[in-house]
């Protein structure tokens, strides 16, 4: 019996972190998208000409990879001393586990909700010049000396002027 639950929890395990990974990553940072607490709110529009934008990575989740590696290291640490040495043992191969567990969970988290980006440099009549960073959107396309219109006060999001 024992043996057939840890056969579960091995398969079953990924497939609980790539679903928990898929929706820890969903929130979107494109400029086309609005969240939902910011419908029907008043937000700041800005006039600017953007000076210039490069590709960047969006950091994913690590934390939410992070944990549930670190469970499912410490049960696999801990069934298979178990089997092998006798109950002496359990808890340095559970706390190995969770730590190695943790850090693999880290990076398959990062990789599995990371997000591609654009660092975007606007310049508003005043002559100030903001960084903004926002996720890339594949219906947005950027020229260089272009107006842009920035949306917000401290969340900004960044959108050429339609003509």
């Amino acid at each position: 019996m024992r043996k057939r639950n840890y056969i579960m929890v091995l398969l079953l395990m990924p497939l609980l972190i790539i679903s928990l990974a898929a929706c820890s990553g969903r929130s979107s940072l494109k400029p086309t998208v609005v969240s939902r607490g910011d419908a029907q709110k008043t937000e700041l529009v800005r006039t600017a000409i953007l000076r210039g934008f490069e590709e960047v990575e969006i950091e994913g989740d690590r934390t939410l990879g992070a944990a549930i590696g670190a469970g499912i290291g410490a049960v696999i640490g801990n069934q298979a001393v178990r089997k092998s040495h006798g109950t002496g043992t359990e808890v340095a191969a559970s706390a190995a586990g969770a730590v190695l567990g943790g850090m693999a969970g880290e990076k398959v988290g990062n990789a599995l909700s990371k997000k591609a980006g654009l660092r975007l440099l606007v310049e508003f009549e005043t002559g100030e010049v903001l960084s903004i960073i926002q996720e890339a959107d594949d219906s947005v396309v950027f020229k260089v000396d272009d107006p842009v219109l920035v949306y917000g006060s401290t969340r900004l999001r960044v959108m050429p002027v339609k003509r």
